[in-house]
């Protein structure tokens, strides 16, 4: 039997009521659920399953149909099913014959609905039990503007008061607010121009701890609500990211930057003494959250794209894995004795989810819209309230010098669109689109938008196109496991789907186009590998060669050198030559920010200046003394994906078209 949860069945019937219109994720959301928190991802995913049942292609649908841009369309044949039947069951509304040999369909959708009715919902998400004990939906209250750049946020133990901490955009000051949750009246109590971090309350309404940074070292302060005043407990020369307050409050969980990755450590509020966990120190550690009924803390480790969720024994000093199912993890919170609320990723789909400690279930708490995060997360012992700082941001592709060959206003979607690359042979753009829910990787030629790939993926990084222009290779992470992957553009077929174990940046194809070379960190540096796609073997070949590898037609091979700032080449017989000093430059040395143009005559590379990015060409040669030319001038905000020359030079860049911040406080309803 088939079982869908409700929303999707919602879905379903509010489509075919609107049969022949075009409805977008937004209209359905408000019309469905005016009153309660629902993500544009639910919407997403039940014209996903909806699909699955009625064994619908999305590219040749004969019930639900993708308008790009736009929404869906219920296109399939509905009429009322005869009333006598269908009024001890269910409404003649929800009631619908489908066309097109639809007598199967039509029983299915009927024992689907019926066993929605007559039976107690099972709401089916991947392979994960959802237990009923807690509320499923909310209603919110919004705390903030929107416009407030928010870096951290606290929910005072009886629900009454939020500590944020936000960014003027003036000033570029820190400021510490208090904001009443009834009355939204505020006060500012502390302000200034070094770095504020991780503010906490602790159990009592009236005392509150967070982080405040200089250049040479951080201190942990005691804040006093009702007076403002502050007193230093802690000082450290470590650079401090978080801090969480065991139940007890007397020990910090202190998460700092320690050699590029994130370490924790103990802090005893009585006797001032920190004590490292002693972890994985090749992974990054971080979320620390206190266990509400054991000598325990929470934390995520993440590991070459590897995240898993772990508990350690503060007594016995012993580490295990709680959960592999997450990615992207942004927050934990014990909920209760028996529940952790975790903010990350399974399967795709982002959201807010309960984890059972005692049975391993997991259940969505709560949907997160796409392009958004939620941080911070507190919730009360009932989970009546929850609160978090909810991070939303929109990528769109930015182009300059490209306006003769592509409209971007007929690529760019509502969702983050990014990571995209020109092939000029064939008049094609290529690029990372979310706009389905998941990231996959599209083309854009001849005014159409077209999906090429179906993986689901959780990122997928910037691509390459071999020389020939007909495979693309790509690193995309899913369910926690890296992977490189091919795809034929001829046949529109995946031909590599590997299994990758560590951080790579693919830079570059062989001039054969047998082989992918690509940049591995190792101990800080960055190693060159070459991966045979015919054997699938990986070797390395250069050491702390940096983010820059390109073969050239005679055998040559151009690598940068992040420690000196200069970019080589190394010729067929072995010697290495200077091919660019970039010395006294602030050079953006990172992944195809240096290139060269496709005549081999002039080398491109990005300059960071203090309010910009700017793009500059200078010509490759020895003798050739010419000053570099400025091309184009970005913000600091935009991330450069391609540099080239089609009839004129070109660049390709991310542009973070948004970037918002808001606290939400949500009040469970029935």
């Amino acid at each position: 039997m088939t079982i869908l949860e409700p929303k999707i069945i919602q879905v379903l019937c509010f489509m075919v009521h609107h049969q022949g219109e075009v409805l977008s994720r937004e209209y359905i959301a408000d019309n469905l659920w005016p009153d309660t928190i629902v993500g544009l991802e639910v919407i997403t995913r039940a014209i996903f399953e909806l699909r699955k049942v009625l064994n619908d292609d999305a590219k040749n649908p004969k019930y639900i149909e993708t308008i790009a841009r736009k929404g869906y369309c219920f296109i399939g044949k509905a009429e009322p099913i005869n009333k006598a039947k269908s009024q001890a069951y269910l409404p003649s509304l929800l009631l619908v014959k489908l066309g097109h040999k639809s007598a199967i369909l039509t029983a299915l959708l009927l024992t689907i609905i019926t066993f929605f009715l007559l039976i107690s919902p099972i709401a089916l998400f991947k392979n994960f039990q959802i237990s009923n004990t807690k509320p499923e939906n909310y209603q919110a209250t919004i705390l903030s503007d929107g416009i407030e750049n928010i870096q951290s946020a606290a929910l005072s133990a009886d629900g009454s008061k939020v500590l944020y901490i936000q960014t003027d955009a003036k000033s570029n000051e820190s400021v510490l607010i208090l904001k009443d949750v009834k009355s939204h009246k505020y006060s500012i109590l502390q302000k200034g121009t070094e770095m504020y971090r991780s503010v906490i309350w602790t159990e009592k309404n009236n005392i509150g701890y967070f982080i405040q940074c200089n250049t040479s070292e951080c201190k942990i302060n005691k804040l006093f609500v009702d007076t403002g005043k502050l007193q230093v407990v802690y000082k450290t020369n470590k650079r401090l990211k978080t801090i969480k307050l065991s139940a007890k409050g007397k020990t910090l969980a202190l998460t700092a930057i320690n050699k590029h990755r994130l370490s924790i450590s103990l802090l005893s509020l009585d006797s001032q003494r920190e004590v490292p966990i002693k972890l994985d120190n090749k992974a990054s550690n971080y979320a620390a959250t206190f266990n509400n009924i054991e000598p325990a803390i929470f934390y995520v480790q993440q590991k070459d794209s590897h995240s898993t969720i772990n508990s350690y024994n503060l007594v016995s000093q012993h580490s295990r894995i709680i959960s592999t199912k997450f990615s992207k993890v942004t927050s934990l919170h014990s909920e209760d004795d028996a529940n952790l609320l975790i903010a990350g990723q399974i399967d795709s789909l982002y959201s807010v989810w309960r984890f059972n400690l005692n049975t391993n279930e997991i259940s969505q708490a709560l949907s997160i819209p796409t392009n958004t995060h939620a941080y911070e997360l507190v919730s009360s012992q009932s989970s009546q309230l929850l609160f978090y700082l909810k991070k939303s941001s929109n990528i769109n592709i930015g182009a300059q010098g490209l306006a003769n060959h592509i409209d971007l206003k007929q690529v760019n979607s509502y969702a983050n669109d990014l990571n995209a690359i020109w092939s000029r042979p064939t008049n094609t753009l290529y690029f990372v689109s979310q706009r389905t829910g998941s990231y996959e990787l599209w083309s854009h030629n001849r005014h159409k938008n077209t999906k090429l790939t179906g993986i689901q993926a959780d990122s997928i990084r910037r691509p390459i196109l071999n020389e020939k222009k007909n495979q693309l290779a790509f690193v995309a992470a899913k369910n926690n496991q890296l992977k490189l992957m091919i795809y034929d553009i001829a046949t529109g077929q995946l031909t590599v789907n590997q299994n990758i174990d560590k951080e790579v940046h693919l830079l570059s194809w062989s001039t054969k186009g047998n082989s992918i070379y690509m940049s591995i960190a190792s101990e800080n540096i960055y190693d060159i590998w070459q991966f045979n796609i015919v054997s699938k073997e990986s070797k390395k070949i250069l050491l702390a060669a940096g983010l820059i590898a390109e073969e050239q037609e005679d055998k040559s091979f151009i690598f940068g050198d992040i420690k000196s700032q200069k970019l080589m080449v190394k010729k067929a017989n072995g010697t290495m030559s200077i091919i660019k000093d970039f010395k006294g430059v602030a050079l953006q040395f990172r992944p195809h920010s240096i290139k060269i143009n496709n005549n081999s005559d002039h080398l491109y590379y990005v300059e960071q200046k203090p309010t910009s990015i700017q793009v500059m060409s200078t010509p490759l040669g020895v003798m050739v003394q010419e000053t570099p030319k400025e091309l184009f001038t970005l913000t600091t905000n935009d991330f450069i994906t391609d540099i080239g020359r089609h009839g004129k030079d070109y660049v390709i860049y991310d542009h973070f078209v948004s970037k918002t911040s808001q606290l939400l406080l949500l009040q469970a309803v029935d």
